[in-house]
């Protein structure tokens, strides 16, 4: 491999290694849709909670089915939640 090559690999090495502004700005705004869509999420789960804890008929039989749907929930989804706002902060 030929000196002027080699200069030109570590170019586009150096080139790929560094960081764009607008990586920024848009793991910002892919934040921004993911946090409408779990908003989104988080109603309809919210709606079909109720239907399981008899607020839209009067079963009561489906509270232990509640009780884990929340629970899933929490573990699950909020935890994700958790861990992408923790990356968006890191990129650079």
């Amino acid at each position: 491999m030929k000196l002027s090559e080699l200069k030109k690999v570590i170019e586009l090495m150096e080139m790929s290694l560094s960081e764009d502004i607008s990586d920024k700005a848009r793991a910002s705004k892919a934040v921004e849709r993911l946090k409408k869509a779990e908003a989104t999420f988080r109603d309809k789960m919210y709606k079909f909670d109720d239907v399981l804890q008899g607020k839209v008929s009067k079963d009561k039989t489906n509270k232990e089915l509640s009780k884990e749907l929340k629970k899933q929930y929490r573990a699950n989804v909020t935890q994700f939640m958790r861990d992408a706002l923790g990356l968006k902060k890191k990129v650079k």
